[in-house]
Protein backbone atom coordinates (compact mmCIF):
# COMPACT_ATOMS: atom_id res chain seq x y z
CA UNK A 1 0.00 0.00 0.00
CA UNK A 2 1.65 3.15 -1.01
CA UNK A 3 1.95 5.79 1.61
CA UNK A 4 -0.62 8.36 -0.02
CA UNK A 5 -3.34 5.14 0.33
CA UNK A 6 -2.22 4.47 3.80
CA UNK A 7 -3.13 7.92 5.05
CA UNK A 8 -6.17 7.91 3.24
CA UNK A 9 -7.38 4.72 5.12
CA UNK A 10 -5.77 6.07 8.65
CA UNK A 11 -8.39 9.08 8.07
CA UNK A 12 -11.12 7.30 6.90
CA UNK A 13 -10.70 5.32 10.00
CA UNK A 14 -10.33 8.82 12.14
CA UNK A 15 -13.81 9.86 10.93
CA UNK A 16 -15.25 6.17 11.61
CA UNK A 17 -13.94 6.30 15.00
CA UNK A 18 -14.90 9.75 15.77
CA UNK A 19 -18.59 9.49 14.08
CA UNK A 20 -18.80 6.19 16.54
CA UNK A 21 -17.34 7.57 19.91
CA UNK A 22 -19.99 11.28 19.17
CA UNK A 23 -22.66 9.05 19.15
CA UNK A 24 -22.13 7.11 21.86
CA UNK A 25 -21.30 10.21 23.86
CA UNK A 26 -24.54 12.14 22.61
CA UNK A 27 -26.55 8.93 24.02
CA UNK A 28 -24.60 8.57 27.45
CA UNK A 29 -25.90 12.09 27.69
CA UNK A 30 -29.38 11.21 27.26
CA UNK A 31 -29.37 8.35 29.28
CA UNK A 32 -27.36 10.62 32.40
CA UNK A 33 -30.43 13.15 32.83
CA UNK A 34 -33.26 10.34 32.15
CA UNK A 35 -31.85 8.39 35.25
CA UNK A 36 -31.73 11.77 36.95
CA UNK A 37 -35.20 12.00 36.04
CA UNK A 38 -36.10 8.42 37.55
CA UNK A 39 -34.60 5.80 35.16
CA UNK A 40 -37.74 3.67 33.33
CA UNK A 41 -36.98 -0.01 32.57
CA UNK A 42 -36.86 0.96 28.86
CA UNK A 43 -33.96 3.46 29.72
CA UNK A 44 -31.85 1.00 31.46
CA UNK A 45 -31.93 -1.90 29.15
CA UNK A 46 -30.56 0.94 26.60
CA UNK A 47 -28.11 2.21 28.53
CA UNK A 48 -27.11 -1.60 28.69
CA UNK A 49 -27.29 -1.53 25.03
CA UNK A 50 -24.89 1.71 25.02
CA UNK A 51 -22.26 0.25 27.19
CA UNK A 52 -21.66 -3.43 24.95
CA UNK A 53 -21.08 -0.58 22.20
CA UNK A 54 -18.50 1.06 24.20
CA UNK A 55 -16.67 -2.51 24.70
CA UNK A 56 -16.99 -3.15 21.01
CA UNK A 57 -15.32 -0.28 20.30
CA UNK A 58 -12.71 -0.78 22.96
CA UNK A 59 -12.36 -4.22 21.54
CA UNK A 60 -12.20 -3.36 17.71
CA UNK A 61 -9.38 -0.69 18.18
CA UNK A 62 -7.61 -3.19 20.63
CA UNK A 63 -7.71 -5.66 17.75
CA UNK A 64 -6.39 -3.02 15.10
CA UNK A 65 -3.46 -2.23 17.58
CA UNK A 66 -2.25 -5.40 17.34
CA UNK A 67 -2.75 -5.68 13.36
CA UNK A 68 -0.77 -2.38 12.86
CA UNK A 69 2.11 -3.30 15.30
CA UNK A 70 3.11 -6.50 13.21
CA UNK A 71 3.58 -7.39 9.53
CA UNK A 72 1.02 -9.94 8.42
CA UNK A 73 2.48 -13.21 7.68
CA UNK A 74 1.28 -14.92 4.24
CA UNK A 75 -0.02 -19.03 4.44
CA UNK A 76 -2.87 -20.99 3.06
CA UNK A 77 -5.98 -20.51 5.88
CA UNK A 78 -9.65 -22.69 5.51
CA UNK A 79 -12.05 -19.46 6.04
CA UNK A 80 -14.64 -21.23 7.52
CA UNK A 81 -12.07 -22.48 10.60
CA UNK A 82 -11.66 -18.67 10.96
CA UNK A 83 -15.46 -17.88 10.87
CA UNK A 84 -15.65 -21.14 13.21
CA UNK A 85 -13.57 -20.09 15.63
CA UNK A 86 -14.66 -16.32 15.98
CA UNK A 87 -18.28 -17.71 16.22
CA UNK A 88 -17.15 -19.71 19.06
CA UNK A 89 -15.09 -16.09 20.50
CA UNK A 90 -18.56 -14.31 20.57
CA UNK A 91 -20.21 -17.25 21.73
CA UNK A 92 -18.61 -16.82 25.38
CA UNK A 93 -20.82 -13.67 25.36
CA UNK A 94 -23.96 -14.47 23.92
CA UNK A 95 -25.24 -18.11 23.29
CA UNK A 96 -27.70 -17.60 21.45
CA UNK A 97 -25.40 -16.10 18.34
CA UNK A 98 -26.87 -18.02 15.43
CA UNK A 99 -24.41 -18.79 12.43
CA UNK A 100 -24.13 -20.92 9.51
CA UNK A 101 -20.93 -21.27 7.27
CA UNK A 102 -20.96 -22.52 3.83
CA UNK A 103 -17.77 -24.65 2.32
CA UNK A 104 -15.66 -21.84 1.86
CA UNK A 105 -12.66 -21.83 -0.80
CA UNK A 106 -8.85 -21.39 0.83
CA UNK A 107 -7.40 -18.03 0.93
CA UNK A 108 -4.08 -16.43 1.70
CA UNK A 109 -3.45 -14.59 4.69
CA UNK A 110 -2.19 -14.13 8.13
CA UNK A 111 -4.44 -16.84 10.48
CA UNK A 112 -4.34 -14.80 13.77
CA UNK A 113 -5.60 -11.32 11.47
CA UNK A 114 -8.40 -13.17 9.64
CA UNK A 115 -9.49 -14.81 12.95
CA UNK A 116 -9.55 -10.96 14.43
CA UNK A 117 -11.17 -9.81 10.84
CA UNK A 118 -14.08 -12.33 11.02
CA UNK A 119 -14.15 -11.56 15.14
CA UNK A 120 -15.35 -8.01 14.35
CA UNK A 121 -17.51 -9.16 10.90
CA UNK A 122 -19.13 -10.94 12.86
CA UNK A 123 -20.09 -8.70 15.74
CA UNK A 124 -21.80 -5.88 13.36
CA UNK A 125 -23.10 -8.50 11.18
CA UNK A 126 -25.10 -9.65 14.08
CA UNK A 127 -25.47 -6.58 15.23
CA UNK A 128 -27.59 -5.50 12.38
CA UNK A 129 -29.38 -8.70 12.31
CA UNK A 130 -32.98 -8.40 13.39
CA UNK A 131 -34.05 -10.80 16.50
CA UNK A 132 -34.50 -14.85 14.96
CA UNK A 133 -32.41 -14.03 12.03
CA UNK A 134 -29.27 -15.96 11.12
CA UNK A 135 -26.46 -15.05 9.78
CA UNK A 136 -25.14 -16.56 7.03
CA UNK A 137 -21.29 -16.66 5.12
CA UNK A 138 -21.20 -17.61 1.85
CA UNK A 139 -17.96 -17.26 -0.33
CA UNK A 140 -17.41 -18.36 -3.87
CA UNK A 141 -13.82 -18.22 -6.30
CA UNK A 142 -13.58 -14.75 -8.33
CA UNK A 143 -10.41 -15.02 -10.87
CA UNK A 144 -7.52 -14.50 -8.09
CA UNK A 145 -9.25 -13.71 -5.15
CA UNK A 146 -11.96 -15.36 -3.06
CA UNK A 147 -15.55 -13.17 -2.53
CA UNK A 148 -17.05 -13.88 1.00
CA UNK A 149 -20.52 -12.24 1.53
CA UNK A 150 -21.87 -12.33 5.49
CA UNK A 151 -25.42 -11.34 6.08
CA UNK A 152 -29.10 -12.24 7.44
CA UNK A 153 -30.82 -14.83 6.29
CA UNK A 154 -33.37 -13.20 3.60
CA UNK A 155 -37.05 -12.09 4.14
CA UNK A 156 -39.24 -12.86 2.01
CA UNK A 157 -42.19 -9.76 2.91
CA UNK A 158 -40.91 -6.94 1.29
CA UNK A 159 -39.45 -5.63 -2.06
CA UNK A 160 -35.21 -4.68 -2.54
CA UNK A 161 -34.33 -1.74 -2.96
CA UNK A 162 -30.22 -2.19 -3.19
CA UNK A 163 -27.67 0.59 -2.11
CA UNK A 164 -23.95 0.22 -1.74
CA UNK A 165 -21.24 2.19 -0.30
CA UNK A 166 -17.51 1.87 0.13
CA UNK A 167 -17.83 4.86 3.04
CA UNK A 168 -17.50 3.51 6.25
CA UNK A 169 -18.52 6.43 8.18
CA UNK A 170 -21.62 5.77 10.18
CA UNK A 171 -21.01 1.94 9.60
CA UNK A 172 -19.63 1.38 13.03
CA UNK A 173 -15.87 1.03 14.10
CA UNK A 174 -15.81 -2.83 13.75
CA UNK A 175 -16.48 -2.24 10.25
CA UNK A 176 -13.75 0.02 10.07
CA UNK A 177 -11.05 -2.27 11.68
CA UNK A 178 -12.65 -4.89 9.30
CA UNK A 179 -11.20 -3.11 6.30
CA UNK A 180 -8.53 -2.45 7.37
CA UNK A 181 -7.18 -5.75 8.28
CA UNK A 182 -8.40 -7.19 4.84
CA UNK A 183 -6.12 -4.17 3.27
CA UNK A 184 -3.50 -5.65 4.97
CA UNK A 185 -3.95 -9.21 3.61
CA UNK A 186 -4.25 -7.99 -0.11
CA UNK A 187 -8.28 -7.38 0.28
CA UNK A 188 -10.99 -5.07 0.48
CA UNK A 189 -14.06 -4.75 1.89
CA UNK A 190 -17.73 -2.75 1.56
CA UNK A 191 -21.53 -2.91 2.21
CA UNK A 192 -24.23 -3.39 0.54
CA UNK A 193 -27.90 -3.76 1.28
CA UNK A 194 -31.60 -3.90 0.73
CA UNK A 195 -35.03 -4.09 2.54
CA UNK A 196 -35.24 -7.87 2.21
CA UNK A 197 -32.00 -9.31 2.94
CA UNK A 198 -30.53 -6.39 5.32
CA UNK A 199 -27.12 -5.23 5.18
CA UNK A 200 -24.33 -7.73 3.67
CA UNK A 201 -20.87 -7.03 4.28
CA UNK A 202 -18.72 -8.46 1.46
CA UNK A 203 -15.00 -8.51 1.31
CA UNK A 204 -11.96 -10.25 -1.22
CA UNK A 205 -9.15 -11.70 0.09
CA UNK A 206 -6.30 -13.44 -2.09
CA UNK A 207 -7.03 -17.05 -3.15
CA UNK A 208 -4.64 -20.26 -2.42
CA UNK A 209 -3.51 -22.14 -5.18
CA UNK A 210 -4.71 -25.99 -4.83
Amino acid sequence: MTQEANRDSVTELARVVGHEVGEIAALCDGYINEVEEGASPDAVASLRRTTERMRNVYEALHELANVASSEPSRSAVDPASAVAAARERLRDRDRNLDVSIRPLPAVVGDPAQLEQLFTCLLRSATSRASSGRRVIVTGSREGPDVRLDIGAEPRRDRAPAVRGSDSLVGQGVDLAVSSRIAERNGGRLWVSGNDRSGTTISLTLPAAEP
